[in-house]
């Protein structure tokens, strides 16, 4: 896996019809990965928002880039991880959601080079 990628990514990529365009231009060879639950949270968010085009389209953009990259699922020692992560924003003041808290540990946890 060459990186991880955030809900927003997906989102705008899937909106845009970009998603293949933007893992191409992350460095190195592999898959690009997402966090599980992003096949619940992409689809609602697409489904709400007042796209100018068919948010159909944005859906199949979104499931066929997940088909073709990996999911990924944060094991017990990244969600501690995250949790540190999301505290320490907490205390300065700072916005991490629980997503971006999660990838940054998977990516810190496994060495992955990237974060979309």
């Amino acid at each position: 896996m060459k990186a991880v990628a955030d809900n927003d990514i997906l989102l705008k990529g899937a909106c845009y019809g970009l998603l293949p365009r933007l893992a191409a231009t992350v460095p190195g060879d592999g898959q690009v990965g997402i966090l599980g639950a992003s096949r619940f949270v992409v689809p609602k968010k697409i489904a709400q928002a007042a796209l100018r085009g068919n948010p159909a389209i944005a859906q199949a953009h979104f499931v066929s880039f997940m088909t073709e990259n990996g999911v990924l699922e944060p094991n017990s020692d990244e969600q501690a991880m995250a949790a540190q992560f999301e505290a320490t924003a907490q205390t300065m003041a700072l916005n991490l959601d629980a997503g971006e808290s999660q990838l940054v540990a998977i990516l810190v946890s496994r060495s992955l080079p990237w974060l979309v």
